[in-house]
Formats: structure tokens, C-alpha cells, sequence
């Protein structure tokens, strides 16, 4: 299972760094900054190289596919709005992916890259099923441990409460 893209507090605070620095350029320059402005914004707050920069520039309308010109102007706002428009509402949660299959068929690899291409967190309830079971003195552990041994599936509702306390401890706060 892949959690991303991040966490809703860690979003506001990216967020509210980026408005901070926009407003910055929008006092000094007026209304709008034109594309080759936002490009150089985007390059030193996300390291972002050129060749991403344009495609962002290009999905979120601001710059046509075929077009050179970086002059146009670019309203601070409606740029803003399109990074942060498919935020998730944090009090619906963080988007989650589901990988599923069998041993050994490539879960683990295909979640890791999901994590490198789009920035999700990478949750095993496997993982987190055997720290739980290793975990001393764990009634929880102990409970996973027999249904083991018995050859029985572990309650789903244990699964999806270890998976929930991670996410919580990994920051997301819904």
C-alpha cells in the first residue's frame, strides 16, 4: 500500500512557503509575474529543472505546449490554486493506493517506484504485521502470533488499525 502525497500539515506549511514568496514578488512587481519569473521561483523553491518546470507550466495552462514566449503574465492566484487543487481535503484523508498480489510477484518493487515517481509513502501491512507480532509483551502481537500459528487470516480489523497508527505516526492527521 503506497499513502501520499503528503501529509496534510506538511502540505499547508510547502503551501504557505510558496504563497509567502509569491506575495513577495507580487508586492514588488505588481499583480502578475510573467512565466520566465514563475520559472525562476519554481527553480529555487523546488529545485525543479527546466524540463519540469515547463511541463507543470504547460498542465496547469499557464504556458501553451508550443509556445516560447515567457513574457505572458501569470496570475499568482489561479496558479496557486491549480498546484493545491487536487489537494486532498484532510478531513477526508490522504489519497491510498492498494497494491495487491502474490509472493514474490513484484508488490514491493512496484511500490517503490510509486514512492520515487509521484512522492507516496510506502506501507506493508505485512510489516507492520510482523514489528507488531516481534514487538514484546504486545497483547496485539501475541493475538497475531496464535491466528498465525492456527493458520488463520489476522482480523482485518487489527491490519487496518496498525495501518492507521502509521499513518498517524507518519504525520497524517485525519
Amino acid at each position: 500500500m503506497v499513502v501520499g502525497p503528503c501529509a496534510p500539515a506538511a502540505l499547508n506549511a510547502e503551501r504557505d512557503k510558496l504563497l509567502a514568496i509569491f506575495r513577495a514578488h507580487e508586492d514588488a512587481r505588481g499583480a502578475a509575474l510573467s512565466v520566465s519569473g514563475l520559472k525562476k521561483i519554481l527553480e529555487q523553491v523546488l529545485n525543479m529543472g527546466d524540463a519540469q518546470i515547463q511541463r507543470m507550466l504547460v498542465a496547469s495552462g499557464c504556458l501553451s505546449q508550443d509556445t516560447t514566449d515567457e513574457s505572458s503574465p501569470v496570475a499568482i492566484g489561479d496558479f496557486l490554486g491549480w498546484i493545491f487543487s487536487e489537494t486532498p481535503d484532510p478531513t477526508v484523508g490522504p489519497d491510498v493506493v492498494f497494491v495487491l498480489g502474490g509472493p514474490g510477484c513484484g508488490k514491493g518493487t512496484f511500490c517503490t517506484k510509486i514512492v520515487e515517481r509521484f512522492g507516496y509513502r510506502h506501507l506493508s501491512a505485512g510489516d507492520l504485521l510482523r514489528a507488531e507480532r516481534n514487538r514484546p509483551d504486545s497483547e496485539v502481537g501475541a493475538l497475531i502470533e496464535s491466528k498465525i500459528r492456527e493458520g488463520k487470516l489476522v482480523p482485518s480489523e487489527i491490519t487496518v488499525s496498525l495501518v492507521e497508527q502509521e499513518m498517524r505516526r507518519q504525520g497524517w492527521e485525519g
